[in-house]
């Protein structure tokens, strides 16, 4: 059913984007954005599907939408790899290096070989006789089994991927992973 008076549109239209953002003041701004472009757009004469018009308008809103957070995020991201010192690169990579010493045998030689030594997965894949994706299941498990243990045992920034970034810190009671000593 076609919305009649301005309010079922307007109504109609914080519905349907609200369930394409993350927030209703997203919505709000989204809908906003959506009127100004309604009201810059002066068509002339009836149209057919005002409904199927303002959505197409509000599609092409929120594409707009979404490129900008992209952006944002991305800039944020890169504004937190800046925060980074070569400090906490070394901490951290201190804490790798001894956990990679207590991973089984075969977590570490894959680890070592495509993280480290830098082969591929595709390679390595061939020389022992397995398929790719299951070269990429091993891996992916290794990279697991040491970023829960670096966890278990560390204190350690994350960036909003989840990734460590940043100054780490053994754990009382977890055991020695490296670290640099506990800061007070």
């Amino acid at each position: 059913m076609e919305p009649t008076t301005h309010d079922e549109f307007l109504t109609r239209l914080r519905t349907w984007v609200r369930r394409r953002v993350p927030s209703s003041a997203d919505a709000d701004d989204v809908v906003q954005d959506v009127l100004l472009r309604v009201v810059g757009a002066r068509r002339e004469g009836e149209l057919d599907s005002p409904w199927a018009w303002l959505r197409s308008v509000a599609r092409s809103a929120l594409v707009d939408f979404h490129r900008t957070r992209a952006r944002e995020h991305a800039a944020l991201e890169a504004e937190l790899v800046l925060d980074r010192t070569p400090a906490d690169d070394a901490e951290i990579a201190g804490c790798v290096r001894q956990l990679m010493t207590e991973l089984d045998t075969d977590d570490r030689v894959l680890l070592e070989r495509v993280d480290v030594a830098g082969e591929s997965q595709a390679e390595l894949a061939r020389e022992l006789g397995l398929a790719p994706s299951s070269m990429k299941s091993r891996v992916q498990r290794a990279r697991s089994r040491l970023r829960d243990e670096l966890f278990r045992r560390c204190r350690v920034e994350c960036d909003l991927r989840g990734l460590p970034s940043g100054p780490a810190e053994c754990k009382p009671d977890a055991g020695d992973c490296g670290c640099a000593p506990e800061r007070s």
